[in-house]
C-alpha cells in the first residue's frame, strides 16, 4: 500500500514539475533556415564538388543547425553567432585566436562556439582534452586563449599554463579522462566530418546585418577583419 501511494505521488510531482517547466522553460520553433540563407566559401571544397553536392551540404546545415549552434534557437537570437572548427596546434588557428579576440573586444556581442578539431597529433588532442576539462571550473575562455597564445605546446606546457591560471591541477587531469570529455571530441569528429570538414581553422558564421536579416556562411581557412565585418554584420569595406 505505501509502495502505491508512493508511486502515486511520484507521477503527481512529475505531472506538476513538467507543467512547471513548460512555464520556465517554454518550448521555441527555430527559425527556418533555407539553402539560399547560405554561402559557402571554400575553394579547395568547391573546386573538388558539384552543385548537387554543395546543394547536399546546405542540406547536412539545416538538418544539423541544432548541433552546429549548439542548440541556439535562431529564431530568438539577435546577435551574431561564429562557430570555429579549431586545432590548438594549428599555426593559422593561433593567427586568428589573436584576431578574434581583438576584434570581439571592440564588437562584444558577437558570441563564439567554440570546437574542439585536434588532427594534427597527440599534443593536439590532449590540449583540447585539457580545455574541455577547464569548463568544470568555469575557466574555459582564459584556458582557451593561454593554449593559443602559447607556441611549443608540449603536455607540461599545457598543465603549466592551468597552473597559471590556478586551476585545480588534479580535478583538471581527472575531468580529462572523463567520458563527458572524449564524448565532446567524438562528437566533434562527426559532426566535422558530416560537414565535410578536413582542415582548421573552419568557420560557420550566423551574420546579421545592418537590416536585420540572417545569412550563414560556411568558410575554410584564416579571416580578415573585413571579412569578419561583411560575414557577421554585412558590412562590405568601400574601395
Amino acid at each position: 500500500m505505501k509502495i502505491t501511494k508512493a508511486i502515486d505521488l511520484f507521477k503527481k510531482s512529475a505531472i506538476h514539475l513538467a507543467a512547471i517547466s513548460l512555464l520556465v522553460f517554454p518550448i521555441f520553433v527555430s527559425a527556418a533556415i533555407t539553402p539560399d540563407m547560405i554561402t559557402i566559401i571554400s575553394p579547395g571544397l568547391l573546386g573538388d564538388s558539384s552543385p548537387k553536392e554543395i546543394a547536399e551540404l546546405k542540406k547536412i546545415i539545416i538538418n544539423r543547425e541544432a548541433e552546429i549552434f549548439e542548440t541556439q534557437d535562431l529564431s530568438k537570437v539577435e546577435h551574431p553567432l561564429l562557430v570555429e572548427f579549431f586545432d590548438y596546434t594549428c599555426g593559422h588557428c593561433k593567427q586568428m585566436a589573436k584576431r578574434l579576440s581583438s576584434f570581439t573586444a571592440k564588437h562584444p556581442n558577437i558570441q563564439i562556439i567554440y570546437k574542439e578539431f585536434p588532427i594534427r597529433g597527440d599534443q593536439a588532442r590532449y590540449a583540447a582534452r585539457a580545455a574541455i576539462a577547464s569548463k568544470q571550473q568555469s575557466q574555459y575562455v582564459s584556458y582557451h586563449r593561454a593554449l593559443m597564445y602559447y607556441n611549443d605546446l608540449t603536455n607540461g606546457s599545457i598543465i603549466h599554463q592551468a597552473e597559471k591560471l590556478k586551476l585545480d591541477i588534479k580535478q583538471l587531469k581527472r575531468d580529462m579522462e572523463s567520458k563527458e570529455t572524449y564524448q565532446i571530441i567524438s562528437n566533434n569528429y562527426a559532426l566535422a566530418k558530416a560537414l565535410k570538414i578536413s582542415g582548421t581553422p573552419t568557420f560557420i558564421i550566423y551574420g546579421i546585418d545592418l537590416n536585420k536579416k540572417p545569412h550563414i556562411y560556411y568558410v575554410q581557412g584564416s579571416l580578415e577583419r573585413t571579412e569578419l565585418k561583411r560575414f557577421l554584420y554585412g558590412i562590405i569595406p568601400q574601395k
